[in-house]
């Protein structure tokens, strides 16, 4: 049986989210030294999210220069009201990896060993509320969710790593969804 791990650091969570949702402000006002600043304190961690999508170190490095990029452009549009701002700019990350992913038709690959090291997924909710809800799902819902997120599995590609029927596996997938969306939708209210 397999278990995911949570593993969430608070380093004054909210002086940070009050610190970085200004830096999107400022740069959404074209600065270009917060941007700059920006870069600095999330370069290693956006590299990370990228290349547990994209395995090649220079399509990731890439990848990184785009998701950059996109932040500059779209600073803008972040909304604290949808989410913390480091979640927001891992979004952007992860979905230029997925995209990335797309455009080359490249597949995420593991070798053999690595399957069983899908154990222990590392992942930073963007709130706790998101983490207290992914912690009340069952642990199959929740494994097939956190690793379909972090790795960018299709459904198919996630059933063949966990060994469980494609039906399962979208069952899963499905009501894990329906749970934390009511979750996350009580938590709100």
């Amino acid at each position: 049986m397999h278990k995911v791990v949570f593993m969430v650091e608070d380093y004054g969570r909210v002086s940070s989210e009050n610190e970085y949702a200004q830096i999107l402000a400022d740069i959404a006002q074209g600065d270009f030294a917060q941007f700059e600043q920006l870069y600095n304190k999330e370069k290693r961690r956006l590299y990370q999210v990228i290349t547990n999508i994209i395995r090649d170190p220079g399509a990731a490095e890439d990848a990184l220069q785009e998701a950059f990029v996109r932040i500059w452009r779209n600073a803008a549009r972040y909304d604290r009201e949808k989410g913390s701002p480091k979640g927001w700019i891992a979004t952007i990350a992860r979905n230029v990896a997925l995209d990335a992913l797309r455009s080359k038709r490249q597949f995420v690959e593991l070798d053999a060993p690595e399957v069983g090291e899908i154990e222990a997924v590392h992942i930073e909710p963007s709130d706790p509320k998101l983490e207290a809800a992914l912690k009340a799902l069952p642990p199959d819902q929740c494994r097939a969710i956190v690793t379909m997120y972090q790795y960018g599995f299709s459904h198919t590609e996630l059933a063949a790593h966990m060994g469980a029927p494609l039906g399962s596996v979208k069952s899963w997938i499905r009501r894990g969804s329906e749970t934390l969306k009511s979750l996350m939708e009580s938590d709100a209210r």
